[in-house]
């Protein structure tokens, strides 16, 4: 990928709320309304799921790319940089949405842990790949309507890290309705975390 490209990619595109779309009343990218409904506490979002960006995480995913997870963590540190939240995120721990071990077996990597090893990297943050389990072979989310989306992931995570901080930062390369988000955020919450917010690279289905 060329500078020129990469340099073009539209990083932190405006502050819709991430579950409605809507503008009006949102604050760190989910609405007060649609906040009541998730475990997780505030959502960073880099990026649109469209053009560019959508291409270099498909071809990450499923063309097994994995130089491309610098590149992404590369750009998603920009849009931190550009939102003033870096001194935020430093020495906090990021923990990236597992996947299950069949699944991890097949793809042969996960993806999520890739990108958020070299944010952390970047933004000197903790990093912990085995803090979260997934204990259920859940399927494809983007095959399904919401409702199975929520049946889907339901108790889906568990933590499994030894001492978890008040602050955990949940990382995932793709937000569709929130479901993953908000069971993973469920089980850090059940283990002792106090706020999960969660770092995205982008956001659509």
């Amino acid at each position: 990928m060329c500078n020129e490209c990469f340099q073009s990619i539209d990083i932190n595109p405006g502050q819709a709320c991430v579950v409605c779309d809507k503008e009006a009343m949102v604050q760190n990218q989910i609405c007060e309304n649609c906040k009541q409904d998730f475990s997780f506490d505030n959502v960073f979002v880099m990026s649109k799921y469209e053009g560019l960006v959508k291409q270099l995480i498909s071809a990450l995913k499923f063309d097994y790319i994995e130089d491309i997870a610098q590149k992404l963590a590369e750009l998603f540190v920009q849009s931190v940089d550009k939102a003033d939240l870096a001194d935020k995120l430093n020495k906090q721990l990021i923990l990236p949405i597992p996947l299950h071990k069949k699944r991890y077996l097949e793809r042969g990597f996960n993806q999520s842990e890739l990108i958020a090893a070299e944010i952390a990297k970047l933004l000197n943050m903790q990093f912990n790949k085995v803090g979260l389990d997934r204990i259920k072979n859940t399927k494809q989310q983007a095959n399904l309507n919401k409702e199975q989306r929520i049946n889907n992931m339901k108790d889906a995570f568990c933590a499994s890290i030894d001492q978890i901080p008040e602050i955990v930062y949940l990382f995932d390369d793709v937000f569709t309705t929130g479901q993953t988000m908000n069971e993973a955020a469920k089980a850090l919450k059940q283990a002792g975390a106090k706020r999960v917010n969660v770092l995205v690279l982008a956001h659509g289905s």
